[in-house]
């Protein structure tokens, strides 16, 4: 199940993104950060080896569905087939279709 990943923001990141004057100021302060979060990973000479992968939308679901309604697609999450199902008939539902 394919899912998106991102470090999430939060105030010291923000707070780094309005005060830095240079982009590359900005990154190395943002790698520090992001270090002493555990978000990043770095090898002995600087350079990144490894990152935290935090999903955005937790707790989707373990399984997916992909379906089609008219033209459009949609892919549903749910922990089972019943939460499929019923999130699938209400964007059928939606569309008039059933």
């Amino acid at each position: 199940m394919p899912q998106d990943f991102v470090a999430r923001s939060n105030a010291t990141l923000d707070k780094i993104c309005g005060s830095a004057t240079s982009v590359e100021e900005m990154k190395r302060q943002m790698h520090a950060a992001l270090e002493q979060n555990g978000a990043l990973v770095h090898d002995r000479d600087g350079n990144v080896v490894g990152q935290i992968a935090q999903p955005i939308l937790p707790n989707t679901g373990r399984l997916s569905r992909k379906f089609y309604v008219v033209n459009d697609a949609f892919e549903v999450f749910a922990d089972d087939d019943a939460g499929l199902d019923a999130k699938e008939m209400r964007i059928r539902n939606m569309y008039g279709q059933r």
